[in-house]
């Protein structure tokens, strides 16, 4: 461990005496800087993502103190380095209408879509439905449904068109997340290709 991975906090409080009891929040919490951590971190100190979280409640001549260690780490050191949020993948939907929507069947066609696919152009004469945001399609297939609407709306998925969704927890963004995550992917390559190299002069 070090002061690029790792940090500390300590927390002393004490429910006194005269106290009917004392509620100890996660702002009790004082963050102690190690190695070259107080000069990196001035302009943006460590601080915990949620402040108010209770860790417990101390009766009169209760007392806490501890030393709290957070480490960064991934899944393959320990399960408890495992992601907790959430990152999924699907393929970029195609929609495509092969037969026009015009007038009144315009407005059913934007109307019955649950997820706004589609929009309404003023052609002049008329208005005409089109394919106005094709990535929010989840092929719920309300759009074909009605009677001969299969015949003039194409639903497909392009099959090397990715959309990675990634959530984080609120600690990291998820574009910082996403950049670390390929970095050690990157480190894990390299050392397969490493690996392979070594078996090859063997």
């Amino acid at each position: 461990n070090s002061d690029g991975d790792t940090i500390q906090f300590s927390l002393n409080v004490k429910c006194e005496a005269g106290e009917k009891e004392r509620t100890v929040y996660s702002s009790d919490l004082e963050w102690n800087p190690l190695g070259d951590q107080q000069n990196e971190f001035t302009e943006n100190p460590i601080v915990l993502v949620d402040d108010n979280i209770v860790l417990a409640l101390l009766h009169p001549g209760q007392e806490i103190n501890l030393v709290a260690w957070a480490h960064k780490g991934v899944g393959s050191d320990h399960m408890k380095f495992s992601p907790v949020s959430t990152a999924y993948y699907r393929l970029m939907p195609s929609v495509t209408l092969t037969g026009e929507f015009s007038g009144a069947e315009s407005e059913k066609l934007v109307a019955i879509c649950p997820m706004k696919v589609f929009d309404i152009e003023d052609m002049g004469k008329e208005e005409v439905a089109y394919v106005a945001r094709p990535e929010n399609c989840t092929s719920c297939r309300e759009c074909i449904r009605q009677e001969t609407w299969a015949e003039r709306i194409k639903i497909q998925r392009v099959k090397r068109h990715y959309i990675f969704t990634v959530e984080t927890t609120g600690v990291l963004a998820p574009e910082v997340l996403f950049y670390l995550a390929m970095t050690i992917f990157l480190e894990k390559l390299g050392r397969l290709r490493d690996g392979f190299r070594a078996l090859k002069k063997k």
